[in-house]
Parts: C-alpha cells; sequence; structure tokens
C-alpha cells in the first residue's frame, strides 16, 4: 500500500469511494471544485492505492492555525485492518 497526493485524474475513483462510503457532499465536491482545492495544500489530500486500486481517501486542509479531516473514506472491502488510522496518522504527519 502506499499514499500518494489525489490527481484530478482519480475523481471518478475517489467520488466513487465518498458515494459508496456515504458520505455527505457539497456543492464544491465537483472536479473544479477539487481543482481549486489543489491548489491551496495539495499534499493534504491523497489516496491510499494497493495494487492502482484506491482502497482509501482523505481530504485534508490547513487555515494556518488548524487542521481539519474531511472526508475520509476506506473501501469497505478494507474496512476492520486500522486503514482509517493510518491515513490519519499520515494527515498528522503532513500536518507537522
Amino acid at each position: 500500500m502506499i499514499f500518494r497526493e489525489f490527481t484530478l485524474k482519480d475523481f471518478d475513483s475517489v467520488m466513487d469511494l465518498w458515494k459508496r462510503a456515504k458520505l455527505i457532499l457539497s456543492r464544491s465536491d465537483t472536479y473544479e471544485g477539487m481543482k481549486e482545492k489543489l491548489k491551496r495544500d495539495p499534499e493534504l489530500f491523497f489516496v491510499l492505492e494497493e495494487d492502482t486500486q484506491i482502497i482509501g481517501v482523505v481530504m485534508g486542509s490547513y487555515d494556518g492555525r488548524r487542521g481539519w479531516i474531511n472526508h475520509l473514506a476506506v473501501d469497505s472491502e478494507y474496512q476492520g485492518r486500522m486503514i482509517g488510522d493510518q491515513i490519519i496518522k499520515e494527515l498528522e504527519f503532513r500536518f507537522k
């Protein structure tokens, strides 16, 4: 498994994962919205891949004082394996 930054090529796969995870998406969760997000803090928006399949994703953000965890999801087939914890630890590392 590897962490890597989200790219716009991941848009469909990430949206599919978020929808399957039943996350509440906002009006800014569009292709254009994510394009804008990548301009602000791309290192905080990343995926976890296994064999080229996205199995986890998180969109983090930082306002200069606080870090936020947005849209964290793990593929249902991989839940129960502490993958969410790994994603949080990676995001905390990137916040630092």
